[in-house]
């Protein structure tokens, strides 16, 4: 009788396709640091993003007219840095649509708690869609890796595309 019901279980467990192999998605971290290719109102930009959780710090290297600059957003904050020069810059000086306005706001709801975020699969990557300020935006990492792939804001014509990290 045991081995009937050994049996049985077994060809349920088949059949009901229960598996012992389980695919996790480790978590995206909120520190990073990447060399990225932005598309902003149709100009590209070559930089480094770095993320800390509070911050967000991008050094374009391309075009060559802005190699070295460094925007800092932190909080309500800005400072931009260009050749050993530190101008704390007020709030209203930038824009809501300058790209690091832009894409701290998206990291920021990507790593909140409180966002309401949607995920998709698609083939090797996961879409995560949400809303800042009522705009949306997109971002896409793999799913096999903790890494972002792209973070797009349409409204913004903003596209940001990650390199290979350095951590």
């Amino acid at each position: 009788m045991k081995k009937i019901l050994c049996a049985v279980l077994t060809v349920l467990l088949l059949f009901t396709g229960c598996s012992t192999k389980e695919s996790k998605i480790k978590p995206l971290s909120a520190e990073f640091s990447e060399n990225v290719s932005i598309r902003h109102k149709s100009v590209d930009f070559k930089a480094k993003l770095e993320h800390s959780g509070s911050a967000t710090k991008i050094t374009y290297s391309q075009p060559k007219a802005l190699g070295g600059l460094t925007l800092i957003k932190d909080g309500e904050s800005c400072t931009a840095q260009l050749a050993g020069l530190n101008v704390n810059i007020k709030e209203n000086l930038f824009t809501e649509n300058s790209a690091v306005f832009m894409i701290d706001k998206a990291l920021t709801a990507l790593f909140s708690e409180d966002a309401k975020l949607e995920t998709k699969e698609r083939e090797d990557t996961l879409v995560i869609s949400g809303s800042i300020g009522g705009e949306k935006f997109e971002a896409v990492r793999y799913k096999n890796e903790p890494k972002l792939k792209t973070i797009s804001i349409p409204s913004g014509e903003l596209t940001v595309s990650f390199e290979q990290t350095e951590k």
